[in-house]
């Protein structure tokens, strides 16, 4: 019976452990999402606000700031916190991304549509 109970205290405490290291690595990675999408709206604002010129090429600079960024994060972020970056237009986002050649995976929702 003391065996048996000394198991499942093992057991809870590598499952909270489990647990505790997964929200710590989402909690970071959520945190470096957020810092690469700031540097884009940073480098890109004039082509990814609601009143942007959907003809305007982007910056080289804009540009070289999608590299790193995980659009799929970026989505949900922009998704879940619509007005956190104020003016910024989910569509133009990603039609600046696509203009950078770094355009979301085939079948992402950005909020906008599906892309294919």
């Amino acid at each position: 019976m003391a065996a048996a109970h000394k198991t499942a205290q093992a057991v809870t405490l590598a499952v909270t452990t489990l647990i505790i290291l997964i929200s710590t690595q989402t909690q970071e990675a959520a945190a470096q999402c957020e810092g690469q999408l700031g540097n884009v709206v940073n480098h890109c604002f004039p082509y990814i606000t609601y009143d942007a010129d959907p003809i305007a090429v982007p910056s080289y600079q804009c540009c070289r700031a999608f590299g790193p960024l995980d659009l799929v994060c970026a989505c949900n972020y922009l998704l879940k916190y619509p007005k956190s970056y104020g003016n910024v237009s989910r569509k133009f986002f990603v039609y600046a991304a696509v203009d950078c050649a770094h355009a979301p995976r085939h079948g992402n929702y950005c909020g906008i549509k599906y892309l294919h």
